[in-house]
């Protein structure tokens, strides 16, 4: 198993007090308790300080990936050492699975002090890279379901795409007839609603890499169920400081 994050975790507002108050580090802990294996940046996470940014990716025990999160200067000339890894390879079982980050923008723009290039165009640059390495691609995307089909036909070699932009939370799957991209739109919801999505996907590649079955079930985290003790603690600690 895999468990995996589409982003906008780090940041926090009045509906998030606890991730507000401790500028995130509540969330990195409790990641760390749950054994996370990978997280994408979104923009909102680009909204903290930079050195606070840094000092939550070195207590991280999991890795923070973006393809196209960078600083001016590698987008310009490649010499700046970037902020996070565009991709992880990570086993599984015997079997090397790559792990790509995007993050959400439709155009060039800066957040903070990286600049966010088109995410279609990092990906495309990076998937020679990948393919060298691994026939197992799977992409940790902040974009909506729109660009993430988009993305799905415009990039072949992909496997899996998990992507958690835009208010839409859906439980139905979307192949592209094209190259056979399996994209799972989970989104989130919008802040009215009294729970959050969980996902588990299972997913059998051939030994190809080829995806040839796929199933899902998904829950809300909703009120009734039961907060985990360990979990349950350390916010508990959070509130009292």
């Amino acid at each position: 198993m895999l468990l995996l994050d589409g982003g906008n975790t780090l940041w926090g507002d009045a509906a998030s007090p606890t991730t507000l108050d401790s500028q995130a580090a509540v969330m990195v802990e409790a990641m760390n308790l749950m054994g996370y294996n990978a997280m994408a940046l979104r923009a909102s996470d680009l909204e903290l300080a930079e050195d606070v940014l840094g000092k939550h990716k070195a207590q991280a025990h999991f890795p923070w990936l973006s393809a196209n999160v960078v600083p001016p200067a590698v987008h310009e000339d490649r010499r700046e050492p970037r902020f996070v890894n565009p991709y992880v390879l990570l086993d599984v079982d015997g079997h090397q699975v790559g792990i790509v980050g995007l993050t959400d923008s439709s155009t060039l723009k800066t957040v903070g002090n990286v600049v966010v290039p088109d995410p279609t165009t990092a990906l495309s640059q990076y998937m020679p890279e990948l393919q060298a390495q691994t026939n197992i691609v799977i992409v940790l995307s902040g974009l909506d379901g729109a660009a993430n089909k988009a993305l799905a036909e415009a990039v072949p070699g992909l496997d899996l795409i998990i992507g958690s932009g835009g208010l839409e939370v859906t439980t139905e799957r979307w192949q592209s007839p094209q190259t056979g991209t399996l994209v799972w739109q989970l989104g989130v919801y919008a802040r009215e609603h009294p729970g959050w999505p969980v996902t588990l996907i299972n997913v059998t590649l051939d030994g190809a890499g080829r995806l040839t079955e796929f199933s899902g079930t998904y829950t809300e985290l909703a009120p009734e169920i039961a907060d985990d003790p360990e979990i349950r603690s350390l916010l508990d600690s959070y509130r009292v400081r």
